[in-house]
């Protein structure tokens, strides 16, 4: 009696998706069976959704219903993500192996990148390593695609085996290849640009480098896809304007690994133009001391004696003057007034602390309220990566303290201004 009731009720178009939803499953739970034709699944409807859970459900709860329903497979084929998504969750949920081949089918053509993730994931539960892995030299590189994504997560891959795939013919793959590679450290980058890829204020001459042996570099510098006659890598590339440097490795005239991308902007700065309003550096060590009036900009030497260089700056500093300090201070670098200069006017500087001191200087008052602030910025460098604070002091004389609260050990700061 209270099925006919229910089935009576959910014949009404009527309804709300909540009294829907809830006769459905009031429907599923005393055991009726869910049913939907070819019609239900050309369009997203929440009838469809919850029929597909629904059967899940059952299948997973009722020992009468052995399998999934045909019309779940059915929807897999949907021209609707959503219930594309909900059929692959409702197999993963019913746990059977035999479901992969469907979910296979799916993954190679699968445009939508919930249904996809879903769809990889199910496969991770639903396959053993074994059978994942032959998946590695199937045809469709989608599904190579997900295997590996699979593999990776799960971190049931060896090194060798993620190499071996460095030359697959997808650039998605190849990609994840490479990406992966470098990210844990399992092999040496196809290809390293050298400066890397990034912001600089002046132009760059870029040098390529390969891990792979007897292999020729090709490249481009107008965004498009290199192949084997584009430009040959000979020498160190000249980049004066923004660039897209596209190189791939090409051994018996056949790619190997994906194309390397690297975006080079080149952003022409001025030089200071304004006055040096700070005179009289002095230092209570050997070596030398100096203002630099370009202003901070990567690839600038932060030492006047180290070849170390700046890699990355926060907005808020570029082009702001520095002081090159001497790197080379032996003892001489402890104590509140290691360093003096004057200003003419009112400044605000900027310490750089080694972010390896483990102790905060003494001398800033780090949160004081005559002391240093933190800024939260850092400034990366080939060395040290320091960490950014600022006080403002009135025109006359500044005074500095050294890097180290102990003489016996040592750490590096820059200033600037």
């Amino acid at each position: 009696m209270a099925e006919a009731f229910l089935m009576e009720r959910l014949a009404d178009d009527n309804l709300s998706t909540a009294v829907e939803t809830w006769t459905m499953w009031t429907l599923g739970r005393l055991g009726i069976p869910m049913d939907l034709d070819s019609a239900n699944l050309k369009q997203f409807s929440n009838r469809a959704v919850q029929a597909i859970r629904i059967a899940s459900y059952q299948q997973q709860n009722h020992p009468d219903v052995p399998r999934l329903p045909e019309f779940v497979f059915a929807a897999l084929k949907s021209p609707e993500p959503r219930l594309r998504h909900a059929a692959v969750v409702a197999i993963r949920q019913s746990g059977h192996c035999q479901c992969t081949s469907n979910l296979l089918d799916l993954v190679a053509e699968e445009a939508d990148r919930v249904t996809y993730y879903s769809a990889w994931n199910a496969l991770r539960q639903l396959a053993t390593v074994e059978f994942r892995k032959s998946w590695l030299t199937d045809e469709r590189p989608r599904i190579r695609l997900a295997v590996l994504l699979g593999l990776l997560e799960d971190d049931t891959i060896s090194v060798d085996e993620v190499i071996a795939l460095r030359s697959d013919k997808d650039a998605r793959v190849a990609g994840l290849v490479e990406l992966w590679l470098q990210k844990t450290g399992g092999a040496e980058p196809l290809v390293t640009l050298s400066p890397p890829p990034g912001e600089y204020t002046e132009p760059v001459s870029v040098k390529l480098t390969t891990s792979v042996p007897q292999a020729r570099l090709n490249y481009t510098t107008d965004g498009s896809i290199p192949v084997n006659t584009s430009r040959r890598y000979g020498s160190p590339i000249r980049i004066e304007r923004n660039t897209t440097l596209k190189v791939i490795i090409t051994q018996d005239n056949t790619q190997a690994g994906p194309v390397i991308t690297g975006e080079y902007r080149i952003r022409h700065v001025e030089p200071y133009r304004h006055r040096a309003f700070i005179t009289d550096v002095h230092a209570k060590a050997p070596g030398e001391y100096r203002m630099d009036w370009t202003g901070l900009a990567p690839g600038k030497r932060h030492y006047t004696d180290r070849d170390y260089h700046i890699t990355s700056i926060p907005a808020e500093l570029r082009g702001l003057p520095f002081l090159q300090t001497c790197n080379q201070h032996g003892d001489h670098t402890s104590g509140s007034d290691w360093l003096s200069m004057k200003s003419d006017s009112a400044v605000t500087v900027l310490v750089g602390v080694d972010v390896r001191v483990n102790a905060p200087l003494a001398w800033m008052k780090i949160g004081e309220q005559d002391g240093f602030q933190d800024t939260g910025l850092e400034l990366v460098t080939t060395d040290p990566t320091f960490r950014i604070y600022r006080k403002r002091y009135p025109a006359g004389p500044i005074v500095l303290g050294g890097s180290k609260n102990d003489p016996r050990r040592d750490s590096d700061a820059v200033c600037t201004s």
